[in-house]
């Protein structure tokens, strides 16, 4: 950016010497000084570009008229680019002067005439009409060229100053950034990816709620008989049995015995 601001600020220093140079030799002299400009004078490479080209008339002490006839021609040198396309009329700023006053002429493909058709009027001090022509700049960092001609007539009109002017082609920007455009529609949904690897175990998660009692299961097989266990504790004297015998004599197994 800084130098194409640099660049900017040596066109318009050389434009107002050029004017003031012009404004000293013009004070006996009422004849139309046209003065032309071209802006800007720095293009980046390999892009379409806008360049306006205006005529003004730079004696302060003129009082001459512009007449029927009269023309202003630029033509651009091969090294300027390509594509060359008017873009809209003749722009002008002038209280006696009007865009209808003017016709425009591509003579060929890098070459334009402004004609002058309108009634005899002035061509006041500061005065200005133009141009607005678009190009594709060359496709490598150089330079090109602008030729200037006018009405040659020495009664009504000096020289054209200047009578060409050079131009830069860059490899940088040369303008301020754009704003940001609107967004585009969104795009068709893309091929389904590759499965990507498997991430890190996540965090335990939080208990989940009791869920329901499910349905008994049916009867497992029996177990293997478990180890002898230890001797109980004794009980309890139990209850007092029946009267036994009275027993008298010796016991004889082999006779036989009944109650009385």
């Amino acid at each position: 950016m800084k130098p194409a601001k640099s660049m900017i600020k040596i066109f318009l220093s050389a434009v107002f010497v050029l004017f003031f140079t012009t404004q000293v030799f013009a004070q006996s002299d009422t004849r139309i000084a046209p003065v032309v400009t071209v802006f800007p004078p720095i293009f980046s490479m390999n892009k379409s570009q806008f360049i306006f080209l205006t005529v003004s008339n730079g004696n302060a002490s003129s009082s001459a008229n512009i007449k029927t006839g009269d023309f202003y021609r630029f033509t651009f040198d091969n090294a300027s680019g390509n594509r060359f396309t008017l873009k809209g009329k003749v722009y002008v700023n002038s209280k006696n002067l009007k865009s209808s006053d003017f016709s425009i002429v591509r003579n060929t493909k890098n070459q334009f005439t402004i004609n002058y058709a309108g009634d005899v009027k002035p061509f006041a001090p500061g005065d200005s009409f133009g141009i607005k022509v678009s190009f594709r700049s060359p496709k490598e960092v150089g330079l090109g060229k602008i030729t200037f001609q006018g009405t040659n007539d020495n009664v009504r009109y000096q020289e054209v100053l200047p009578s060409f002017t050079i131009l830069s082609f860059v490899d940088y920007p040369t303008g301020p950034e754009g704003p940001a455009g609107t967004a585009g529609p969104q795009g068709v949904a893309g091929a389904k990816g590759d499965t990507g690897a498997t991430g890190p175990q996540g965090p335990q998660g939080d208990t989940g709620a009791k869920g329901d009692t499910g349905a008994k299961g049916d009867q497992g097989a029996a177990g293997p008989q478990g180890l002898k266990g230890d001797t109980g504790a004794k009980g309890d004297t139990g209850a007092q049995g029946a009267k036994g015998l009275n027993w008298k004599g010796a016991w004889s197994a082999d006779t036989g015995y009944v109650t009385d």
